[in-house]
């Protein structure tokens, strides 16, 4: 069974943010063997000064594979971590449900609240009417709204960008090929800054910042010419090119 585990704690300015917790969960959920995580993606809401929020008021979501039988644990378990490891003082929220009943209404949430405040009262209306589990944490539960929001985006697949496929975070820095890089760190396809796939023999060099970006379904590795000169066809694109393309 695929199931979407959308997280926001609204972390504080000193501590680790939605991302990072929802890293962490994951591990934990396969050291228990309660589940196996596909990816986990970080999805930026609307940045509002009028919004409560610390950072970059960003949330995260989890895409995992659990046995039936296993389903039903999966969110006290997920309740107990992040009520154990949020930010203090978080307002944390957690949203677990099924890949296959996400509807267009929840994308659209998703899509909403990328652009405008979203109300407490209007997350758990919508989730309530798509008996989808939705738990206010710790503080106020104004995390349910990113939560929710995680959820949809994610099951839109047009939105955000990986912070964690496996193999990911473990690649050495190092010189490899369209091919290999893919098979290494699970992304589908590796394309130029102007938006053309690469062939599979073209070399790219890695740094240590690698974060993919959803697009249509699919992990998108974007990259940048070379310098003049280099053993090498490709970089990484610029950080912040990638920041802005996955928001």
């Amino acid at each position: 069974m695929r199931v979407l585990i959308g997280i926001d704690d609204t972390d504080n300015p000193t501590t680790g943010g939605s991302a990072i917790l929802a890293r962490e969960l994951g591990a934990m959920l396969h050291e228990t063997g309660l589940a196996r995580v596909q990816s986990v993606t970080r999805h930026q809401l609307c940045p509002s000064p009028a919004i409560h929020r610390t950072t970059s008021n960003a949330a995260a979501c989890l895409l995992v594979h659990v046995l039936s039988d296993y389903y039903y644990d999966l969110c006290p378990v997920c309740e107990k971590h992040i009520k154990e490891f949020s930010a203090p003082k978080a307002n944390a929220g957690l949203c677990v449900v099924l890949w296959d009943i996400v509807s267009d209404e929840v994308v659209d949430f998703g899509q909403k609240a990328k652009r405008r405040q979203v109300q407490l009262e209007e997350a758990q209306a919508l989730a309530a009417a798509q008996k989808i589990d939705l738990k206010a944490i710790t503080g106020s539960g104004n995390g349910v709204i990113g939560a929710l929001a995680a959820v949809g985006l994610r099951k839109g697949s047009n939105d955000g960008r990986f912070v964690w496929l496996p193999g990911l975070r473990d690649l050495p820095v190092h010189t490899y090929t369209v091919a290999d890089l893919c098979q290494r760190i699970h992304v589908d396809e590796v394309r130029s800054h102007r938006g053309t796939p690469l062939n599979p023999d073209e070399t790219v060099y890695t740094g240590d910042w690698l974060r993919p970006i959803l697009i249509g379904g699919k992990a998108v590795l974007f990259v940048a010419e070379a310098p003049e000169g280099a053993p090498y066809q490709w970089v990484l694109l610029d950080k912040a090119l990638v920041k802005e393309l996955g928001s």
